[in-house]
């Protein structure tokens, strides 16, 4: 995961996110801090007709394994 300065100068962690459209990768993704499965859940449903989705990262997907 990447780390940025917000202009607070408190750390902001980067989720990893990657927005897509049309299978293709557009960027990383700053996600709310609380209830992130639920945003990525609505955000997939809502832009779904125009072909853009949520989809974690490879870093992402491993944090959330069982033996992690």
């Amino acid at each position: 995961m990447s780390e940025e300065k917000s202009s607070s100068n408190r750390q902001q962690r980067l989720s990893g996110v990657a927005l897509h459209h049309e299978e293709r990768s557009v960027g990383v993704v700053r996600l709310p801090i609380s209830r992130q499965d639920d945003f990525i859940r609505d955000f997939n449903q809502t832009y779904a007709p125009i072909a853009m989705k949520l989809v974690p990262t490879v870093d992402e997907a491993q944090q959330k394994t069982p033996e992690n």
